[in-house]
Parts: C-alpha cells; structure tokens; sequence
C-alpha cells in the first residue's frame, strides 16, 4: 500500500504535535499543583497520549516501505523529546523516593526521641543538653561514654530493637529531614487500629499513605522491628518512665550536674522528698541528697 508523502508528514506533525501540547499541559498541571496526587495524575494522562502516539507510529510503519527515510527522521525527533521527558520523569521520581524516606524516618523516630526529651527533662537538664545528639562526631566511642545521655539512649535503643550507634544515625538523619509533611497522627492511628491483632506491618502503612520509598532487605526488617516496638509503646495505656524501686546499700549509678553518671551506694530515704541520700564511690565526692529520678541500676 502506497502511502502520499504529504499524508505522511502530516500524520506524522499531528502526533508530534499533540505529544507536544501533552507535554506542556502536564507541565502547567504540575507548576499550578505539585500535590503527589495531581502529580500522579497528571503522569498518567502523559503517558497514556505518549501510548497512543506510539500505536499509531506503528500502524504507519506497518502501512510504509518505501517512505521509511522520512517518516525514520520523524520519529527520532519524538524519541528526542520523550527521552527528555523520561530524564524528567526519572529525576522527579527520585526526589520523590528521597523525600519519602526522610518522611518516613523522619515521623517514624519521633516517639524515640520524645522519651529521650522526657527523660532529660525529668532529671531537670536543659533541653540543650540533646544538641550532642546531631554532633557527627557523637557516635563515635559513643558505648563507652559514661554520660546520661549516652545511658537515655542505650535504654531507648535497647527498647526499640537498635544498637545506640543505629539509633544515633536516625536520630541524626531525622533532624537532617525538611519535608513539610506530616506521618505523626497516621502512624498513632495505624497503631490503634491494630491494637487487637498486632499486625503492625510498616509496608502496609507505606502502601496506604502512598509513599514512594524503598529499602534494601537489611533496612526493611530494623525498620520493621523498630516500627513494632514504637507501635507497642504508642498502645500502652502510659508511656510514663517507671522508677525502679531501690533500696538501702544498693549499688547505683547518679547522675551529676555535670551531666556525666558515678558510682554510689545508697544509705538513706527521704519518703518526705523522695530523695535518697547517696555516697560516692569517689571520695572527693562525698554525700548528698539526689532526687530518686537521677538515680539509675546498670
């Protein structure tokens, strides 16, 4: 079947220009609204005309022998424009997944780091005192520190399934993270919702908020343990930090207004106060009366 070079030229200029004029709406949708939804469908629609566009350049290549010269210089000017697209596509993607992530560690190790908070704020540190946290230093001989902060996250990491260095590095990471969107109230209703069978799958959250985010296998599953034990704690009637009981001539660590931890022996309870009276390990330390929450068994 013999096909006029003209007909062809215009086929050819319809579909390059439709693709065209799909290629411009999908960019004015998105710059009007960059919602991941609008986003999504947006795509959609592109990439149904550019499926369209490539079944009818391949009716005219079945319907044309002779004509291949031309109609070859056609198509490689559409290719050019949707590899351009694609390079689009794939870096908007990206963003995306990177952006997810941070979402997800983001909103994921809030509940750790609120009962680090807390147990500063109970033993009367300034808030401050966590800024060593987000030092990229920090981490480093952070097992043998013999600080209260060190102690506060050794007992949050031991709660959560992590070793102190991992839980350090997403504290870090979650600090690090600038997306404007929020998992918080999601992921407490996620936790609620399966309070009775316990399925506290941290894929079936993603999939369900519609993030774009992947793992490899080692992450996945410390991500999962650490998303089951946040889940726990987020279902526990309190969540409130119970004091151990002591008693007289126990072995304890105190912690200091130095922030760091010593060694002590217990001697006296003021029930009054709630205080006990402590003496050091270090004699140039002495004795003194220390509040029962700066009081901790190792």
């Amino acid at each position: 079947m013999n096909i006029d070079r003209n007909k062809i030229n215009d086929e050819i200029n319809d579909l390059r220009g439709s693709l065209q004029l799909g290629i411009h709406e999908c960019k004015d949708a998105i710059t009007k609204d960059n919602s991941k939804s609008n986003i999504q469908t947006s795509f959609n629609v592109l990439l149904a005309l550019i499926d369209n566009v490539f079944t009818k350049i391949c009716l005219i290549f079945e319907n044309m022998n002779e004509r291949m010269t031309a109609l070859t210089k056609k198509v490689v000017e559409v290719e050019e424009q949707l590899t351009i697209y694609k390079q689009g596509m794939d870096v908007l993607t990206h963003r995306q997944m990177q952006n997810d992530k941070s979402l997800l560690l983001r909103e994921l190790f809030n509940k750790p780091r609120d009962i680090i908070k807390e147990s500063v704020r109970k033993v009367h540190l300034p808030m401050n005192y966590l800024d060593n946290i987000y030092d990229k230093n920090f981490e480093q001989n952070l097992d043998k520190q013999n600080t209260f902060l060190s102690y506060s996250i050794n007992q949050v990491a031991q709660q959560i399934g992590l070793t102190s260095s991992e839980l350090v590095k997403y504290l870090q990471v979650k600090q690090q993270s600038n997306a404007n969107f929020h998992l918080n109230d999601e992921i407490k209703e996620f936790s609620k919702r399966h309070i009775t069978d316990e399925n506290y799958n941290l894929l079936n959250l993603i999939a369900e908020q519609q993030l774009l985010v992947s793992f490899n296998e080692v992450e996945q599953k410390k991500l999962q343990t650490v998303f089951e034990k946040i889940c726990q704690i987020l279902n526990k009637s309190s969540c409130e930090e119970h004091q151990p009981r002591f008693n007289r001539n126990d072995h304890v660590q105190v912690l200091y207004d130095d922030g760091q931890l010593y060694w002590a022996t217990l001697n006296l309870f003021d029930s009054k106060t709630n205080k006990w009276k402590v003496v050091y390990d270090c004699r140039e330390y002495g004795s003194e009366w220390v509040i029962a929450r700066r009081i901790f068994k190792r």
